[in-house]
């Protein structure tokens, strides 16, 4: 199938890839869920789409069903129809649930040998594979360390780091507990750091003490030390120092002497021996993380998601 310019009938691009082609994703099941449990005939992706949106609390309520969300208390209602969206109504009320069970205790999860993550960055570019087994290990540590320093459900926690193993297993153990986390790019300037973190007064921050971009190391350690001295709420900083054949680790000691400092395998050392996540259930309603608008028209707004709406991207 070809994409044509119906304006001039020019040939533009094409066409890879529709909605159904194949008839056996999740999105067809699902669909074909909807159509035995109402009586109706969806067919296309357009078709669930509508009825979607004309049956928004009956499409929600058989998602969660078909997602086999875990759950510890169910809900009463799906939604409140009579409230406005201007008036935000409140969905799913009186289920509790929590999102990193739902991530490692699904069934599809449960082999500790499948591959949860594939590692890869600037410094070392040999693909390592974190297996859930591995993940859920580091992050049950992680957890009984958090709690051990006071981190309790709606504490604020952030990643001052790059995207990789140690964010998305920090992101999860905060996530456990139904601490709230949130992240900044440690290419950011110290200004723009502080215009986020200073509005959500974080209490535990995750950082390194380099990033590598094009081959070349970056000191992180100078940012990190002006933070730590402008932000009061911190009470604990987690380093996770990269590796290098160049290192010079003189500046990292000198961080480290602060008493709030720590490398992340010293934090972990701290946590109490643990078997099992000891997850903390949570309202769907209850804020997961806290992400950052761009801050071009004046200071960065906080866009907050909550645990229940982030389910849909993991089914």
């Amino acid at each position: 199938m070809v994409i044509m310019d119906t304006n001039n009938g020019n040939h533009v691009s094409p066409l890879m890839w529709s909605p159904g082609m194949f008839g056996t994703t999740k999105m067809d099941v699902f669909r074909e869920m909807i159509n035995k449990k109402f009586g109706i005939k969806l067919t296309t992706y357009s078709d669930l789409y509508n009825w979607s949106v004309d049956n928004y609390s009956d499409f929600w309520e058989q998602f969660w069903s078909f997602a086999n969300i875990i759950h510890s208390s169910q809900y009463e209602t799906v939604v409140d129809k009579t409230k406005t969206i201007d008036e935000i109504p409140e969905w799913f009320v009186g289920s509790k649930l929590n999102y990193t069970r739902n991530i490692l205790e699904r069934r599809e999860n449960s082999d500790p040998n499948k591959v949860a993550l594939y590692v890869v960055n600037e410094y070392n570019t040999d693909i390592q594979k974190v297996t859930f087994g591995q993940m859920k290990a580091r992050i049950t540590s992680l957890v009984s360390a958090l709690k051990k320093c006071g981190i309790t459900a709606g504490d604020r926690v952030v990643g001052y780091l790059p995207n990789g193993r140690e964010a998305v297993e920090a992101f999860l153990a905060t996530s456990a507990i139904g601490a709230i986390w949130s992240s900044t790019s440690p290419d950011f300037g110290i200004s723009g750091v502080l215009e986020r973190l200073r509005q959500i007064k974080p209490k535990l921050l995750f950082s390194v003490d380099c990033v590598v971009y094009n081959g070349k190391r970056h000191n992180h350690l100078e940012k990190l030390t002006q933070l730590m001295n402008s932000l009061p709420s911190l009470k604990r900083v987690v380093i996770s120092p990269i590796q290098l054949s160049d290192n010079n680790n003189n500046h990292l000691n000198d961080v480290l002497k602060a008493p709030e400092c720590c490398t992340l395998d010293q934090f972990l050392a701290e946590a109490e021996p643990q078997k099992t996540i000891d997850y903390i259930d949570v309202p769907f309603s209850h804020p997961l993380c806290i992400l950052f608008s761009s801050g071009t028209t004046g200071d960065p707004k906080c866009l907050v998601h909550s645990v229940g709406v982030s389910f849909s991207p993991l089914v």
